[in-house]
């Protein structure tokens, strides 16, 4: 995990709240455009094969920081729509 993930899960920590239930269904709605699927899907399959650039490296990166990022965001909002759901 970078440290810039690390430092941003700090602040959209799930367990501080701060998601409202209306936003959180968006959030879960949010997800990699397909072509960005397939180019970390190209730069996974050439990381085993002959290798990655240093450019292809930090972009690989960055696709990892990404979607770091976008699981602590779902997160938050799974857990205010679990804090927000009414008991039965």
């Amino acid at each position: 995990m970078s440290n810039l993930t690390a430092i941003l899960m700090r602040v959209f920590d799930p367990q501080n709240g701060g998601m409202t239930p209306e936003l959180a269904p968006h959030v879960l709605k949010w997800k990699f455009a397909p072509a960005d699927l397939a180019r970390y899907e190209e730069l996974v399959a050439k990381s085993k094969g002959a290798g990655l650039t240093a450019d292809e490296q930090a972009e690989i990166e960055e696709y990892l920081t990404a979607n770091d990022i976008l699981a602590v965001l779902k997160s938050k909002a799974r857990s205010a729509l679990h804090q927000h759901t009414p008991a039965a």
